[in-house]
């Protein structure tokens, strides 16, 4: 059976705040125009066959 390559929280309201705490953070001083994506691993598991063999 397959399973998702990355079973992140998709869409969860934590990692949503903690992408915008690291923004607003003195971390992030040099990030410009970066587009961040927060859905638990999806789009990378969808771009790179996404399942893989149980």
């Amino acid at each position: 059976m397959a399973r998702p390559l990355f079973p992140g929280a998709f869409g969860a309201p934590e990692s949503t705040a903690d992408a915008a705490l690291l923004l607003a953070s003195d971390q992030a001083k040099n990030i410009y125009g970066q587009e961040l994506v927060v859905d638990g691993g999806y789009t990378v598991g969808r771009l790179y066959g996404g399942m893989r063999s149980a």
